[in-house]
Formats: structure tokens, sequence, C-alpha cells
């Protein structure tokens, strides 16, 4: 559209004064993000995760959990309070937030100084490091894999304690023996 046919539209002309350059809507206003991180920290070190700490009911003390948030450039995307069910004189906060595994782990040291409890919610998938996965035992994850681990689960009953009812009891010990041939021998 022309800028001589915009003075007419209602679109593009609705208040009385504006001028002809502020009608025009090629120049857009571009904002830079506030909340980027001056290490060039990537997206993929950042995750999303969930405190809960308990707090007394006092005046300040909010201010002071949040400015440990604060200094340790982690992200609040939501924040949510209530009165304790536990303690009376105490208030419970939620906070949703956003931060790398080094910041979070900061900022748990220091509020542990400074709040009563503290429960938490990592992304596991987004902070697992091959050191951390390390510790971790092995678990089947398909059924196929159960295959696996099957001989060391079942036993037929050869090592029965003395003092377990089936211990002398031989029709008991068949039973058992047949059952777990049964569930060794059978596959998906």
């Amino acid at each position: 559209m022309q800028p001589a046919m915009m003075m007419f539209s209602s679109k593009y002309w609705s208040r009385r004064g504006m001028s002809l350059d502020s009608a025009m809507f090629d120049q857009r206003t571009s904002f830079c993000p506030i909340n980027e991180k001056p290490d060039g920290e990537n997206a993929e070190d950042s995750g999303k995760t969930a405190v809960v700490f308990s707090l007394k009911n006092e005046v300040g003390c909010l201010v002071k959990a949040l400015r440990l948030f604060q200094e340790r450039r982690v992200n609040l995307n939501h924040i949510e309070s209530r009165m304790s069910k536990r303690v009376p004189n105490e208030v419970e906060i939620f906070a949703d937030c956003k931060c790398s595994k080094k910041e979070f782990n900061e900022l748990l040291q220091h509020l542990k100084d400074h709040v009563n409890i503290i429960s938490f919610n990592t992304p596991a998938h987004v902070w697992s490091a091959e050191a951390d996965e390390e510790n971790v035992p092995w678990f089947p994850m398909k059924i196929s894999e159960l295959d696996q681990c099957s001989h060391r689960v079942l036993m037929y009953g050869s090592e029965l304690d003395a003092d377990h009812p089936g211990f002398k009891d031989n029709v008991y010990r068949q039973r058992r023996k047949y059952f777990v041939e049964v569930a060794m021998n059978y596959k998906l």
C-alpha cells in the first residue's frame, strides 16, 4: 500500500495526530535478550529444574533467597508460595528455574545456609554426563535385555534356607524347579 493511501486506511491510521512516518512499518525495533550468559553458555548446558524450599515467615526472607538466584544467574520461570503444613510459622516456596548444572550446584550450596528444607527435581536426561553414568548400575531397558539377567534372578530352590517352609518338601522344590525352567526357556 502506498503511503498516501495509508492516510485514509483505518488499519494504519487509527489515531489523530500520527505522522505518516510513524505509520510506516518497515523499520521495526529490535531487542537484545537480557538473559544472555557472559561465558557464551550453550542452551544444551542448561536445563529446567524445580526447587522447593522452606523459609521463616518474616519480612525480607524471600528477598534474600531470591537474591541468591540472581547472584548465581539462575533464571526463574515460575514462583509459588504457600503456608507450610509441616511447620506453623514457615512458608514453602516452589521455584521453577532454568540453569546449568554448575550454576544449580552453586545455588544449592548457598541456599542450604539460608533456608530450612530443600528438595529439587533435576532433568537427568539433560545433565547426565559420562562420568556420572559410570556409577549407575546396568538395568534392562528393553524386553530382549531381560534374557541377559534372567539367570541371576530366578532360583529353583536348591539354595533354600533350612528354616524355609519348603526346605524339606520335595514336591514344592520340584514345582519350583519346573516353573524356573519354563521361565528360563520362554522367549518373546
